[in-house]
């Protein structure tokens, strides 16, 4: 048998049908997996770390927090400290004073009293 006609005097019964149109919500694995490879693939082209001719530069940390929500996580503004960013001038300063050490060294040996 190749092919079966059936007519809308064939089909009988009360069927539950529920109609689903073409836009389905997305999946939030997927989702996620789609904005991973985003940024992993931002992460490897420099003129995305640096301000573009419009002055505006991709945000790594709001692309972190959109991949770790699409994951479940609802909390994570929760893990983001706030820090604070000295010139380098003040740095130098501060190093030479022996008031600031390098990261991952000691501090400069201190001269006088």
């Amino acid at each position: 048998m190749d092919n079966i006609f059936v007519t809308l005097e064939d089909i009988q019964g009360d069927f539950d049908y529920e109609p689903i149109s073409g836009i389905a919500p997305g999946d939030p694995g997927r989702d996620a997996m789609v904005w991973q490879n985003i940024l992993a693939g931002a992460g490897q082209i420099p003129q995305l770390q640096q301000p573009g001719p419009d002055g505006t530069m991709l945000d790594f940390r709001e692309v972190f927090k959109t991949i770790a929500e699409k994951q479940g996580a609802t909390d994570i503004d929760k893990y983001f400290m706030e820090v604070n960013v000295q010139p380098d001038e003040q740095v130098a300063a501060g190093a030479e004073s022996g008031e600031l050490a390098p990261v991952g060294g000691q501090a400069p040996p201190q001269m006088g009293p």
